[in-house]
């Protein structure tokens, strides 16, 4: 195995434009590389001509070619490890290439240590995975000042006495963490890595996109958000001039709802009552008939100031390179759930009530045109799927109950085998469900109680106890108190 970690910069922000624009950008370059092969000393390779304030060393090896083992590796066909690798093959494919000439790795080389973390329910993040491991090794603190100084757009040119070195110890002490990481967690199958790496081929073929509406959206929204500000200021008396200001919103908003409305925003964490107001919280709200006419502009007004549908398409306008948004999926990213999760512009979480083809397309015409639209924070939020788009068509599928299926497949129990069975029959899983909560028969149970059925059966898998019963319940227009909940998770 070789093990392999890059420390890099550009005048490209690699956060805000994403990994491909950042590392297809020719200022993009490698400033050092640390490497190791199995358990052999951790080696080290200058990539840039970094010099030193005057009088001062410069760095060791600056001069070096790329290390000839290295590429001759890469050649092999074994496997290169790094943590969150995608970064490491990006710049691989695309720097290296083009600044070293090295012939990069092929996809199916790649091993990833965060990959290996998250599928044995660790974080993702290399020093919060050693501290979980208990490991004796830690990631240089030095790092993000390096970063900052050194990496990111406007950086410097020159080290500052000592920071050559501590560029070297930061890079080092990443393969030593990883490596030692990579020895205490359970090897991926094959299987896994297949499908990591058939992930790694949707990351870097990316998603088509509808560049001219992207753009004409993210100037949309910017009014958008400055009239909602406005509007807001206005409602309140000047008491909240930016959707922002949540202790203004609170005392403004909060005599103005009933008890009910105001127990849809309790939430427990770690067994302490809180109040929130995310986004979520104020659907809830919005879906109360009887809720005061002010408090709803003020929330409609918030959603249009903030929405982060909205800046879905700020993320695509930013990060697309040649009209394809790449990098947007993580695999095993959902933590023990296997799951795969989205990242950048999270195509996971896009609303599925969309328009129809007619309706979208006339509204996309209006907001090429710059003309006012009715509700526009919740439009152009079921206007996204619409921004993904290709000449040949785009298709979309999901497995059904998928979740439902494999839990109980997982678990190979007499009872989980009762509950295959119930989907082979096309029996009514959340009607059985709710049975056994209410201990009713399956035929006299109601739709509310069907409707907790399903909730349960949504939120009690992979762990899940009364807290992610209560979030689940009010998705659903269910309120519930912790006593109830945990009264039907014992069940």
């Amino acid at each position: 195995m070789l093990y392999i970690d890059f420390e890099t910069r550009s005048e490209v922000d690699l956060i805000f434009h994403g990994l491909r624009r950042y590392a297809v950008d020719p200022s993009s370059e490698v400033i050092c590389m640390a490497y190791a092969f199995d358990d052999d000393d951790v080696e080290f390779w200058w990539g840039q001509n970094y010099s030193t304030e005057a009088g001062a060393a410069p760095p060791n090896n600056v001069h070096e070619p790329f290390p000839q083992s290295v590429t001759d590796y890469f050649k092999s066909g074994e496997p290169v490890m790094a943590h969150n690798a995608g970064f490491e093959q990006g710049i691989c494919d695309h720097v290296l290439s083009r600044t070293h000439g090295v012939q990069a790795p092929a996809n199916e080389q790649w091993r990833c240590s965060m990959a290996m973390s998250l599928a044995n329910g660790y974080a993702g993040g290399l020093d919060a995975l050693a501290v979980g491991l208990g490991l004796p090794y830690r990631k240089n603190p030095e790092g993000t000042r390096l970063i900052r100084e050194y990496c990111a757009p406007g950086h410097m040119k020159t080290f500052k006495p000592g920071d050559a070195e501590n560029m070297k110890d930061y890079c080092i002490s990443d393969v030593e963490v990883m490596r030692a990481a990579v020895k205490c967690l359970r090897p991926l199958t094959d299987d896994e890595w297949e499908e990591y790496h058939i992930n790694a081929i949707i990351n870097e073929r990316g998603l088509p996109i509808d560049v001219k509406f992207c753009e004409a959206a993210l100037t949309y929204t910017h009014e958008v958000a400055d009239d909602a500000n406005r509007q807001l200021a206005e409602l309140t008396g000047g008491k909240m001039t930016k959707s922002t200001q949540r202790k203004a919103r609170d005392e403004w908003l909060f005599p103005k709802l009933t008890p009910y409305q105001m127990k849809l925003l309790e939430v427990y964490k770690k067994g302490e009552k809180k109040i929130s107001l995310d986004t979520d919280h104020r659907r809830y709200l919005l879906e109360c008939e009887d809720l005061d006419d002010d408090a709803r502009c003020l929330l409609e007004h918030i959603n249009n100031a903030g929405s982060s549908a909205l800046k879905k398409f700020a993320v695509a306008a930013h990060q697309h390179c040649d009209g394809r948004v790449h990098n947007t999926f993580l695999w095993n990213g959902a933590g023990r759930t296997g799951r795969f999760s989205g990242k950048g512009l999270q195509p996971h979480n896009i609303r599925r009530d969309v328009f129809s083809d007619n309706e979208a397309e006339s509204l996309i015409i209006d907001v090429l045109d710059g003309v006012e639209i009715d509700k526009p924070a919740d439009t152009m939020a079921r206007l996204l799927r619409a921004m993904i788009t290709h000449p040949d068509g785009v298709y979309y599928c999901d497995w059904s109950a998928i979740e439902g299926r494999v839990a109980p497949w997982m678990a190979q129990e007499e009872t989980a085998t009762e509950k295959l069975r119930h989907y082979n029959d096309g029996s009514d899983i959340y009607v059985i469900t709710a049975s056994g909560m209410f201990d009713t028969a399956i035929g006299r149970v109601t739709k509310d109680q069907r409707q907790m059925g399903k909730v349960a059966e949504l939120s009690l898998r992979f762990g899940g106890s009364h807290n992610a019963l209560i979030m689940m319940a009010k998705n659903y227009g269910i309120v519930l108190d912790e006593h109830e909940a945990k009264h039907h998770v014992i069940m």
